[in-house]
């Protein structure tokens, strides 16, 4: 069975558009009589017409009545076409009352719907109200009778409702005050005990949260005492908590970064503005940043002081690694162009020399000036070869070959000069030879380069030894190659300017050298390093990232590890 819900703007369309159904039903009714009254006309003018067509002058009774005839049928046919004309009009009327019609009709509909329902919906909106106990609505009385008597009504239901319903409200509120009251209480009780757990929860919580930190962190008193630490401090300083409590902090360890923190705590308590600087251990080489503030613990009057420590030894050498590198790529651009310059006019010299030692020949008296012209030449060539090499833009053709080769063409290359000097070379590979991904070219120059330097530095009767070593850390696996030899080693303010383009401790020598080695290592992903030997003579440490565990063989150990009689 449909249910079927009609409300009252429905019902009165209905009724509405019945009549205006019917309305129409009539008006075409008259519509279809009028034209029904057209078609006998349309029969009565050929009739008409056939009359009244022209006929000669009446000579008889005969042809004067055809004539009267005709006279009617004129007449006849005059009157056809006014009453087609009246008919045509009257259909053109009806139909213009048709769509009058239609358009009153449907505004009337609308106007009434609206007039009718408007009322009926504020009713509705009314009683929606009540429903959801908004007890202040109110209905607007409009017109006279029925509907707003109704209204008035409704609407003085509604103030008593809203009176009830506040003098309920107020007693629900009282009973709802005495039972709070009575349970204030027991709940201020029971969160005090909540209050209690959270609060050692939370002190386990911040324990934990501050030990898990991986920056050393120092709580102090205005004193610069140690308070509070959490563990990555206790391991910078080697000493645990109980140790260090109420100690100052100046006096945890030896060393700058110690007494640094010690100035930055001393330094807070007066300008009580938040300090940050640098601190360097020159033994161990590290770089750490030391950050001091101020904040106050809830409960306690006098503020303490927070040291943060946080190393950038990595990110230090980083920074000097893209300095050093913008300078050089700047200064290889330079050098690269005037060697390239400088080349030209290099070979109109050599090739005058050579022009003038053939027409002069050997000649005594020109023998010592030739001699000195040819080694000043080959000096200025070495240097513009250099140059170049140092000059030349890196480009990355890396392929894997074992460092045990390149290492062995170097002594090999290096061996004459060895030999001369009366050096020894001593190569100690442990370990099998690993694979490097390497340019074979240029690394072979890097290597020979710190030879020639070693066996120049060497004393007759000296040694010169290269080790080669594997070793990893979180970063992945390593190869050491160390060259050390016996002579004086590198003066000790010389150590940090090595590696600078020009700077040279021998005689002749360009400076370039070291330069270039450093930036093929670095090009190669590695680190170079120099330093002193603690029983006398220089040291320059190569690490290089490992590709591959493919050790070399014993014979090419045994092979190297006799280059040095050679």
């Amino acid at each position: 069975m449909v249910n079927m819900r009609f409300t009252m703007a429905k019902i009165v369309a209905l009724g509405l558009g019945a009549i205006l159904a019917l309305g129409v039903t009539l008006l075409a009714l008259l519509y279809t009589g009028l034209k029904s009254v057209e078609a006998p006309l349309d029969n009565l003018t050929p009739l008409s017409k056939s009359n009244t067509a022209t006929t000669p002058e009446p000579m008889n009774d005969e042809d004067g009545r055809q004539a009267e005839a005709n006279r009617v049928a004129r007449d006849l046919n005059a009157e056809v076409v006014a009453l087609r004309e009246a008919n045509r009009r009257e259909m053109e009327r009806v139909l213009w009352q048709i769509a009058l019609f239609i358009v009153a009709a449907s505004g009337i509909t609308v106007f009434v719907i609206g007039v009718v329902t408007r009322p009926v919906k504020m009713l509705k909106d009314a009683a929606e109200a009540i429903r959801r106990g908004e007890f202040g609505h109110r209905i607007e009385p409009h017109g006279q009778g029925e509907l707003r008597y109704l209204a008035e009504d409704i609407n003085r239901i509604v103030s008593q409702l809203e009176t009830a319903s506040a003098t309920r409200g107020d007693l629900q509120r009282m009973t709802a005050r005495l039972r709070q009251e009575s349970a204030e209480r027991r709940r201020a009780e029971e969160g005090h005990r909540k209050l209690q757990a959270e609060a050692r929860k939370s002190a386990g919580d911040w324990l934990h949260t501050f030990d898990a930190l991986q920056f050393p962190i120092f709580i102090l008193d205005l004193g610069g005492a140690a308070f509070q630490a959490n563990r990555a401090a206790s391991e910078l300083s080697g000493l645990a908590l109980e140790e260090m409590y109420r100690r100052p902090i100046a006096s945890l360890g030896s060393g700058g970064l110690w007494s640094k923190a010690g100035q930055l705590a001393a330094a807070i308590r007066d300008n009580r503005e938040p300090i940050s600087v640098e601190a360097q251990d020159a033994g161990s080489g590290r770089t750490w940043e030391v950050t001091a503030n101020l904040f106050t613990e809830p409960g306690i009057d006098e503020p303490r002081i927070l040291i943060v420590i946080r190393e950038i030894t990595q990110m230090m050498k980083l920074q000097e690694s893209l300095r050093r590198t913008a300078t050089m790529s700047a200064m290889g651009s330079l050098v690269a162009g005037v060697a390239h310059e400088v080349r030209n006019p290099i070979f109109g010299i050599s090739s005058t020399l050579d022009a003038m030692e053939a027409r002069l020949g050997t000649r005594p008296e020109y023998e010592n000036y030739v001699r000195i012209l040819r080694g000043e030449l080959d000096r200025i060539s070495r240097l513009m070869r250099d140059l170049l090499e140092y000059g030349k833009p890196f480009e990355s053709r890396l392929s894997p070959h074992p460092i045990a080769k390149v290492i062995e063409q170097a002594v090999d290359a290096c061996s004459t000069q060895a030999k001369a000097a009366g050096v020894e070379i001593r190569v100690d590979i442990r370990n099998g030879s690993p694979q490097v991904r390497m340019d074979p070219d240029r690394l072979r120059i890097v290597f020979r380069n710190l030879l020639e330097n070693a066996v120049q530095h060497s004393p007759p009767g000296g040694n010169v030894s290269v080790e080669v070593r594997q070793n990893h850390d979180s970063d992945g696996m390593w190869v050491a190659c160390v060259v050390q030899d016996s002579g004086t080693g590198f003066p000790p303010e010389a150590l940090g300017r090595v590696f600078e383009p020009f700077f040279t401790l021998r005689k002749g020598g360009t400076g370039l050298g070291l330069a270039i080695a450093q930036r093929t290592v670095e090009e190669h992903g590695g680190e170079i390093s120099a330093d002193n030997r603690s029983k006398g003579g220089a040291v320059v440490r190569v690490h290089l990232p490992i590709v591959s565990d493919a050790p070399g063989t014993g014979e090419r150990a045994d092979e190297l590890q006799n280059l040095g009689s050679r």
